[in-house]
C-alpha cells in the first residue's frame, strides 16, 4: 500500500507508530524521518495524536515516512 501512496501525485506523509498505549501525553516522544527508530517499541496514543496534528500543521514531513515512539 505504501508503494501506491508514494507513487501518487498527491502530497503524502506516512506515519508508522509502534504499539499504542493508553498512557497520558508526555510530550517526550521521539520521531525520525525515513528510518527505523531504534528501541521505538511503544507510544502513548495522546503523544501520537499530538505529533499527527503537528505534522498536519507544519507540513515538514511531506513526502517522508515518519516513525514515532517514546
Amino acid at each position: 500500500m505504501e508503494e501506491i501512496v508514494r507513487a501518487s501525485d498527491r502530497d503524502w506523509t506516512i506515519v508508522r507508530p509502534p504499539q499504542l498505549t493508553d498512557g497520558p501525553r508526555t510530550g517526550s516522544y521521539r520521531r525520525i524521518l525515513d528510518r527505523h527508530l531504534p528501541k521505538g517499541h511503544r507510544v502513548a496514543r495522546a503523544d501520537l495524536a499530538a505529533e499527527l496534528l503537528r505534522l498536519a500543521r507544519e507540513g515538514d514531513a511531506v513526502g517522508h515516512l515518519v516513525a514515532v515512539a517514546d
